[in-house]
């Protein structure tokens, strides 16, 4: 998966925006190289898993799997650090005509990795080494081999994560004024979240895309109302469900009152979800333009912001509180969901828990990813992390390592189905414009009244 992003997905993105460019000097399709890795990330493994199986050793594809892919993405790590140091700089995209989501999305998708990100990248490969060498693999394969078939249900889990966000996003566009289908709006949203889990772009790249993908069907103002109000919300959402899961779990950890720790934590939400309403009523450009002419800062505000900016305002101020409080419990919902996908995982592995534990590891887990954001694809921390949180919490540092490799097999998965989905999109848009009714297919369609 990591192998895809870095040789294909991100160079794609930078040169042109299309998963399916055809390449130039960096690209490694046509070379011998770029064969091989093709062949190694098709499904072409499935007949060594046919032969595995036939002898009785279908144990021996996980051992290499556990290592192999780590080690594979160390050699992809360097091989893109000495190929960077060997060739010239690129000169940057050109701005692409056409809305200003198309163009912020594709210089933003044009950033090279720098060496902040391959240090990050190693620090992290760093840690999940030195967690797997603690704790042993023996345990893990054991635990994940008592899983079994009971990762499909957990799989599943997330899928209600992914519903209530795509319907907090499809709340964020004022009542009646959403051309694009629930179905179209959900591909978007698996779109994006694929481009945020691979770069670590503080969960941004994911919304310029999403933002470049729904400019074919909404106005670009609309688009970044909407994409720009289901972010927000989504974060604000996130400290939402910290406070309340502090407040519950704290008191019991530290020994203080529980209605103390309820009440508090009840205060910060209400605050929070306060602050969410009166931002999006007054709009956000209005906000950031007040802040920085307070601050004598309003020189360093881009321009074209001024056009585009109180037209997005006017967006907003058409959602209403009623559906902004709306968008807002989509998204704590989301994040609940995790907690419930800590308890179904541990029970699967035959040690239920009470309901605050799994709240307990979620809201610390929360709190540990929004830290260590600058880690691509969180390698490392989500395992080191389960484990120093289940070590805090008196459980078996064993589990919090398959816990945390558990969900790393659910965020590859649906990160990959994410990526897919971008091809798909992609390849879908291309045919479009080379066909004589490309402007009727990606045309406008009737308003949803929801």
């Amino acid at each position: 998966m990591l192998g895809i992003h870095v040789l294909f997905v991100r160079p794609a993105l930078a040169h042109s925006g299309d998963l399916h460019w055809q390449g130039n000097e960096w690209s490694l399709r046509g070379t011998p190289v770029g064969s091989v890795i093709e062949k190694v990330a098709s499904r072409d493994y499935t007949y060594l898993l046919l032969v595995l199986a036939l002898v009785g050793h279908l144990e021996w594809f996980l051992y290499a799997a556990a290592a192999g892919s780590w080690l594979f993405a160390g050699g992809l790590v360097v091989y893109a650090l000495c190929r960077r140091r060997r060739s010239a700089p690129r000169p940057a995209p050109a701005p692409v005509g056409g809305g200003g989501g198309v163009s912020a999305s594709r210089r933003w998708a044009g950033r090279g990795p720098s060496w902040l990100e391959a240090a990050f990248l190693l620090v992290g490969l760093a840690v999940l080494g030195v967690t797997l060498w603690r704790i042993g693999v023996a345990g893990l394969l054991h635990d994940l081999s008592t899983i079994g078939w009971g990762l499909l249900p957990i799989l599943l889990v997330e899928s209600v994560n992914v519903v209530l966000n795509t319907c907090g996003w499809a709340l964020a566009f004022p009542a009646g004024e959403r051309s694009v289908g629930p179905w179209r709006l959900l591909t978007l949203r698996l779109a994006g979240d694929g481009v945020n889990y691979l770069t670590p772009s503080a969960t941004v790249g994911g919304e310029l895309i999403r933002i470049r993908l729904l400019e074919r069907y909404e106005e670009p103002s609309l688009a970044w109302a909407s994409v720009g109000a289901a972010k927000v919300g989504q974060a604000v959402g996130q400290a939402v469900f910290v406070c309340l899961g502090l407040g519950l779990v704290l008191p019991s950890l530290i020994g203080a009152s529980p209605w103390a720790g309820i009440l508090a934590g009840a205060a910060g939400a209400i605050a929070l979800s306060w602050g969410f309403v009166w931002l999006i009523g007054r709009g956000f450009w209005r906000t950031i333009a007040g802040v920085a002419r307070r601050l004598a800062l309003g020189r360093f505000l881009p321009t074209a912001w001024a056009e585009s900016g109180p037209e997005i305002d006017a967006m907003l101020s058409r959602l209403g509180a009623g559906r902004t409080v709306a968008v807002l419990g989509c998204f704590v919902g989301g994040w609940v969901v995790g907690a419930v996908e800590i308890a179904v995982i541990l029970y699967w592995l035959g040690t239920p828990v009470d309901w605050w534990v799994a709240l307990a590891v979620e809201t610390g887990s929360v709190i540990i990813d929004g830290i260590l954001f600058v880690v691509p694809a969180k390698v490392g921390t989500q395992e080191g992390g389960k484990v120093l949180l289940f070590s805090t919490l008196g459980l078996d540092p064993a589990r919090g390592l398959t816990v945390g490799v558990v969900r790393r097999i659910r965020e590859l998965a649906y990160a990959g189905l994410g990526l897919g989905v971008l091809a798909w999109l992609t390849g879908r848009e291309a045919a479009l414009k080379s066909s004589p009714r490309a402007g009727l297919a990606l045309g406008p369609r009737s308003r949803s009244h929801v």
